[in-house]
């Protein structure tokens, strides 16, 4: 007797990133010059492209190629096609194993040093970007720790845009308003979805339709405004 065995390619992800999945575009969308080596959302914008840069990943070898950052993540393209890993993603859009949403960046270091075997480990040797860097500012690396506690640690110095590219990051990692996040920025864009962009049950519609959707008789509850009631009320006092 013969037993097949079938792999189950359909992986359990046990954790998702909060773009869905229909927002994804499926085309490249061209910047000034050639077009990135990668598909990118409705409303995303490369900002920053750095050629000849090498990726350093915790445990793994070191890997060469370009990268990017746009207005909602990181990307690093290897030069070389790598295996895809048998390991289960975070996002439902894109491979999250060389790309880092932005909203997710924990902290931003660079070092003015060339990375070495030497000095690659020591934390002492990168300095914290809290604030916009200067042209005049030598950045030789950046390393990016991430919320769900990863690493990344990009040798930038045969790029002649390691400073736009620090800055970049911390632009859209660190938005002064909510608004800025790109989600919420795509959203207020097309007017189809503007009513996502609102708070909801903070007007008496969505309150109203929420009634409806748990069949309560509108005779038993009204709904108002905070505005139209008293601005003093009598409470019991506790014994």
């Amino acid at each position: 007797m013969e037993l097949k065995i079938e792999a189950q390619t359909d992986s359990r992800d046990s954790f998702r990133s909060y773009i869905a999945g229909f927002e994804y575009s499926g085309s490249s969308n061209p910047s000034a010059g050639e077009s990135p080596a990668l598909s990118l959302l409705n409303g995303e914008l490369v900002c920053c492209q750095c050629e000849d840069v090498t990726l350093y990943l915790p445990f793994r070898d070191s890997l060469f190629g370009n990268l990017y950052c746009t207005n909602f993540r990181i990307c690093f393209t290897p030069a070389i096609e790598l295996r895809k890993e048998p390991c289960c993603s975070r996002s439902l859009v894109f491979s999250d194993d060389l790309q880092l949403p932005l909203c997710s960046v924990e902290r931003i270091l660079y070092s003015s040093l060339s990375i070495t075997t030497k000095n690659f480990a020591s934390s002492g040797k990168f300095r914290l970007i809290s604030c916009p860097l200067s042209q005049l500012d030598g950045v030789s690396a950046v390393k990016v720790f991430s919320k769900d506690f990863r690493s990344w640690t990009f040798d930038l110095q045969h790029s002649q845009l390691a400073v736009n590219f620090a800055n970049h990051v911390l632009h859209f990692s660190r938005p002064r308003s909510p608004s800025n996040f790109f989600r919420v920025s795509f959203i207020a864009s097309d007017p189809s979805l503007a009513g996502l962009n609102a708070i909801a049950f903070n007007n008496c519609c969505d309150w109203q339709k929420e009634l409806s959707r748990c069949h309560v008789h509108f005779d038993q509850w009204r709904v108002c405004s905070l505005k139209a009631l008293d601005q003093y009320y009598r409470n019991p006092v506790e014994r």
